[in-house]
Parts: C-alpha cells; sequence; structure tokens
C-alpha cells in the first residue's frame, strides 16, 4: 500500500515505518495521523510481525504538529468525533509487539509524544527534545501529560511539561527519557540490533510480556 506522509517496509519479522515530511521536519498532520492509524492497525492481523521501528526521514524525528493545519476543522464537536474514530494513541499504546524510536535531530511536541508511546527509544548525539504546548497556551493533545510522567520521575516530568525547554540527547539519557546515546551514523544499526534480539522471542510471549509491563499503568492487571 502507497502513503503520502509515511514510508513502510517489512523485512524479516521488523516492520520499519519512517515518517516522511522531511522538506517541514516530518510535521505531524492528519493526512500522517490517518496513514500510521492505518498502518497500526493491520499489526495485530499480521502475526509475523515482532517489533516495529519507527524512524524520521532526513535530519529530523518529528518537529512536531503542522501548524498550518490549526484553526482549519470544521468544528470542535467534528474534530473531536474525528480523534475518537481514528485513536492513534491508544492504538500505538495497544500495539501487541514492542515499538522502537530511532530518533535524531529535532524531536518536539507530537514528535516527543509519538517517542513515548513507543516502547524502547534510543536516540543520537545530535537529538534535542522539547515540549513546546506551555508557550503557546496549549495543553499536549497526544497524551504527553500522561506519558511522560509515566518515563521519567515527577520532578523531571514538571520541568519538561511547564517549562517548554529544550534538553539535549544526553540530558534525556539522564532523565530516562531514551535508554541510550549513540552516533548518527550507529542509529539504524542500533536500532536493528534492538530489533533483533526482540524478533527471536514468540510473538504471542512479546504481547503478554508488554501487557505484565504496563498492567500498572492501563488498569488492566485484573484481567492477567
Amino acid at each position: 500500500m502507497n502513503y503520502q506522509t509515511v514510508k513502510v517496509a517489512k523485512e524479516s519479522a521488523t516492520l520499519s515505518i519512517t515518517l516522511n515530511r522531511p522538506q517541514i521536519g516530518n510535521a505531524f498532520n492528519t493526512v500522517m495521523r490517518d496513514e500510521l492509524f492505518s498502518v497500526f492497525g493491520l499489526i495485530e492481523w499480521d502475526t509475523e510481525i515482532h517489533s516495529v521501528l519507527l524512524y524520521g526521514s532526513g535530519k529530523n524525528f518529528c518537529t512536531g504538529a503542522d501548524l498550518t493545519e490549526f484553526g482549519t476543522s470544521p468544528s470542535l464537536i467534528q474534530a473531536r468525533e474525528i480523534r475518537k474514530q481514528r485513536d492513534l494513541w491508544t492504538l500505538m499504546m495497544k500495539c501487541p509487539v514492542p515499538i522502537i524510536s530511532a530518533i535524531q535531530g529535532k524531536c518536539i511536541g507530537s514528535g516527543v509524544e509519538i517517542a513515548l508511546l513507543s516502547d524502547i527509544r534510543i536516540a543520537s548525539e545530535d537529538a534535542e527534545f522539547m515540549l513546546p504546548e506551555p508557550s503557546l497556551g496549549l495543553i499536549p493533545a497526544a497524551g504527553g501529560t500522561q506519558t511522560v510522567p509515566r518515563t521519567v520521575n515527577l520532578g523531571h516530568a514538571f520541568e519538561l511539561l511547564l517549562t517548554g525547554k529544550t534538553i539535549s540527547s544526553n540530558v534525556a539519557h539522564g532523565m530516562g527519557l531514551v535508554s541510550r546515546v549513540v552516533n548518527i551514523t550507529n542509529l539504524t544499526k542500533e536500532a536493528s540490533e534492538i530489533t533483533n534480539y526482540i524478533n527471536k522471542t514468540p510473538r504471542h510471549y512479546l504481547s503478554l510480556l508488554k501487557e505484565l509491563i504496563c498492567a500498572q499503568w492501563t488498569g488492566r492487571s485484573h484481567h492477567i
């Protein structure tokens, strides 16, 4: 299937998804949302897939929401209904296989929130992270107020969410936002090595393990 804003490739048991709007820093728009929703919706049914690898095309991972779309929805009610119907964030959170994000360059706003819906994040030395919503008078719309405190301690979460300041990959690593920092030339290789280890594990075990790990946040422990 051909997409406008993402590239998708299946290599062995790994599904590689590349955010593909490099001319504008892979800015997240409604077309990208719908295409990612379609791709992640297929993962549940393709049992050959054991891992997902998420990249950004060009120099950046994702520079945040496409601001040219702000205020273009016909109505707030309609926008809310569309978000419910195409709830990408919940779909990613419930993805039955591990998601690994390989982050380079700028990772801003929606980019941070997409990365935080991944299970493992590695970053290049040049990566920068920022949640700019406070300076815009906005609240992170893709679950950042939930996923940031789940990922880092509460003090770091407040700092990231309230100040909107930019942090380096090394600072992000110190906070626990990413699990490792690598040279940009090794980013793809390091990410692929992680998926190679994961792909050796049966898919049903990966799904169960993810559910057990996430049970403390999803409230689903009583089903396990």
